[in-house]
């Protein structure tokens, strides 16, 4: 795995969600999925030990919105429901004001941001990742490579 996008759409909906169509079956996603959307930015991020880039995708409206992502762990951050409504102008206004924000919270670049609200606990700073830790490392697997092949497919379904 070279790197993760998280996340696209979900068929949960939230309780606040107030829309006509929200008893439909799909995918949901722009606004809605924002927080959701973050939240698993940051908890790959603590569980890769900020090792993959992430690219963090879902209700990304605002510059606010991709640094929150970017401040969450994700090294680039996907739009797309931003596009649709406010057509490809919207692009140059997010850099401008991304530009904006990242100086009045003292960044001088997007490597310096990614996971900064998100500090990796001490434990993942030794070189394992916690939620491996024991029955899942190598030196504990007895099956030929199974633990290592369950540890990729794992990652790959957080997706």
């Amino acid at each position: 795995v070279d790197g993760l996008v998280v996340t696209n759409t979900t068929t949960a909906r939230p309780a606040s969600l107030r829309s006509p169509n929200a008893g439909e079956a799909g995918g949901l996603s722009g606004a809605p999925l924002r927080a959701a959307a973050t939240g698993a930015v940051r908890d790959l991020y603590r569980l890769t030990r900020g090792r993959l880039p992430i690219v963090g995708s879902g209700g990304v409206g605002s510059a606010e919105d991709v640094l929150e992502k970017i401040e969450a762990g994700a090294s680039l951050v996907q739009i797309y429901s931003s596009l649709v409504y406010s057509g490809p102008g919207a692009i140059p206004k997010m850099k401008r004001d991304l530009l904006r924000l990242m100086k009045e919270r003292g960044y001088s670049s997007i490597t310096e941001a990614v996971g900064a609200k998100n500090p990796l606990p001490k434990a993942a700073a030794g070189g394992k990742c916690p939620v491996y830790h024991g029955s899942m490392t190598k030196k504990n697997d007895e099956s030929g490579g199974a633990a290592e092949k369950k540890k990729r497919w794992w990652l790959l379904w957080l997706m």
